[in-house]
């Protein structure tokens, strides 16, 4: 049984007003639509789906409960994946690079005079990179979603990226308390900063930033695939 234009876009609004997210709703999406062109028998459209969702989900009224647990799988492995890359740094045979690093950035600090003016404004820009980062890959997902929208792809959030913003913002939530509650340990880093706290400062931001970045692509060209599949029923 294949689809009509006009029975693609009735499943797309029945799941979009069960579905919240962006992944279950592709996956869904593409599960039902692969399952009825291997239908052989000849029924209604909507009993077909019916079928479909009650068979393979358990009823409609289920699948609230498999986003959720979903949510709760997808939020569970994005964390992971972040965790594997950023302690992949300190592993044989990355371990090397960040040894490399470490003692580029520490002679640099140690033989070069920071100024103050220096250090307040490369420590925020570390601490915010990764914020502008997920800005940028929002711009290039606006500008990703815009095209599948010609196809009448249904824009929804996705978990997964939310997990990434919640990611990129934490440095600011731990660099605040910080500022603001230890005064004392603030304007001493400040006026005196020692290259040992420089370095670990700076190569932990870099390695935050990258650990951030390749997950971000990891997730996309998943997604990516999800989509395309998707635009060729």
């Amino acid at each position: 049984m294949k689809l009509t234009e006009q029975e693609g876009e009735l499943l797309k609004q029945y799941l979009s007003k069960i579905l919240k997210y962006r992944e279950t709703y592709d996956e869904l999406y593409d599960h039902v639509v692969t399952a009825l062109s291997h239908k052989t028998t000849i029924t209604s459209f909507e009993q077909s789906v019916y079928d479909i969702i009650t068979d393979d989900f358990g009823g409609y009224d289920n699948l609230m409960k498999l986003e959720k647990a979903s949510k709760k799988m997808a939020i569970k492995d994005t964390i992971k994946g972040f965790l594997i890359y950023f302690t992949g740094y300190f592993k044989f045979p990355k371990l090397l690079y960040t040894v490399a690093g470490i003692v580029m950035v520490y002679y640099f600090t140690l033989h070069f005079q920071l100024t103050l003016w220096t250090v307040q404004a490369i420590c925020p820009a570390m601490i915010c990179f990764p914020q502008l980062y997920y800005f940028v890959t929002l711009i290039k997902e606006f500008a990703f979603l815009q095209k599948r929208d010609k196809k009448g792809y249904v824009f929804k959030p996705a978990f997964k990226l939310n997990v990434i913003a919640a990611i990129g913002t934490l440095p600011v939530w731990i660099f605040l308390p910080f500022t603001y509650w230890l005064p004392p340990i603030y304007l001493s880093f400040w006026h005196s900063p020692h290259p040992v706290f420089v370095t670990s400062f700076l190569m932990t931001s870099v390695l935050y930033a990258l650990s951030l970045m390749k997950l971000y692509r990891d997730i996309a060209i998943s997604r990516t695939h999800i989509i395309l599949a998707v635009d060729k029923f």
